[in-house]
């Protein structure tokens, strides 16, 4: 039998970590601070020029687990009735690489007093590359390890729908719309995995327990209709307006029977600690930590995750009060 040391170490990923999201997306625990990585929908949200990125080191200690950096910006144009945001990614899991630039539009509504839905699309272009040259196999000259890099350029359409007042939001959004139509050439085929569409449902609301505390319950539920339905469970304090505070439960759901998966599959995930901060009325930081509940708890050392926010504010105009959602 021949046996390839990384692909291996991804495989058992994939096969001992139950309710994945397939991991062909990369994952984030503070999807609920900037929505924009879920639903193109979000972008110009915060109306303001925002800067944001994320680091997120996941299952520390195990060999080749994912490791994401992102990098974005969002706005608004054309008096707030509309969105527009850029989002730079490297997602590296293994052997396995892929680097995205998506750009954002949205189109907004008013449909109240405090309340907008927005319409958006994001396109751009995904590379997935194959480092050859990172996998060993324990058989002398195996032609079926390249020994080179495989790559391959796609490009991408994503679409979402979001709808926000001062107390309520909710989003579905679907991505790898164009990318999972597409076949990867003959020979990267074994080493490139076709992109599975991925739909997203999250909805929340703020709820003011008096002049210094909010609590903000929402839930994310994540599906591609091959692996396990994915739910977070999520809940946050916020405490003067500065900083927030809270938690996530992740657990596989069953909506639907999928003939394909086994009946005896464990449905926790993860448990997350999650927290941001306010240091400047322009400046945002967080951080959360998962706590793994699957099979692979023995192996890694949890999940560490940074975000950083910056708004772009000229100092003639007075910042807008904060954007919950």
């Amino acid at each position: 039998m021949k046996e390839i040391k990384i692909v291996m170490v991804v495989a058992l990923m994939l096969l001992l970590r139950s309710p994945i999201w397939a991991q062909q997306n990369a994952q984030f625990s503070q999807y609920m601070f900037n929505g924009l990585y879920i639903n193109p929908a979000y972008a110009g949200y915060k109306e303001q020029l925002y800067a944001h990125s994320f680091y997120r080191m996941q299952w520390v200690g195990f060999p080749g687990a994912p490791k994401t950096f992102t990098i974005g910006v969002d706005g608004t144009a054309n008096n707030d009735k509309m969105g527009l945001g850029l989002i730079l990614a490297n997602d590296k899991i293994g052997s396995a690489n892929s680097t995205s630039a998506m750009f954002n539009y949205a189109y907004k509504i008013q449909t109240g007093e405090d309340a907008k839905l927005s319409f958006g699309l994001a396109a751009g272009a995904k590379n997935y590359m194959i480092k050859g040259r990172d996998l060993q196999s324990t058989v002398e000259y195996d032609p079926s390890v390249p020994d080179e890099n495989l790559s391959a350029w796609l490009p991408d359409v994503n679409a979402g729908i979001y709808y926000s007042s001062d107390r309520l939001y909710a989003g579905l959004s679907v991505m790898n719309l164009l990318s999972s139509y597409i076949n990867i050439d003959a020979d990267k085929r074994n080493y490139v995995p076709k992109q599975a569409r991925h739909y997203f449902l999250t909805a929340g609301a703020l709820f003011h327990l008096n002049e210094s505390l909010s609590l903000k319950p929402s839930f994310l539920i994540k599906e591609e209709f091959k692996g396990p339905t994915n739910m977070d469970l999520n809940a946050m304090l916020l405490i003067n307006d500065r900083i927030w505070l809270g938690g996530s439960y992740r657990t596989g759901i069953n909506i639907w029977k999928k003939n394909n998966l086994q009946s005896n599959l464990l449905k926790q995930d993860a448990f997350a600690f999650l927290a941001e901060v306010y240091p400047t009325e322009r400046l945002r930081i967080g951080y959360s930590f998962d706590y793994d509940m699957t099979t692979l708890r023995t192996y890694n050392n949890g999940s560490h995750e940074i975000s950083l926010g910056y708004y772009f504010t000229s100092s003639k105009v007075r910042l807008l009060s904060p954007r919950y959602f």
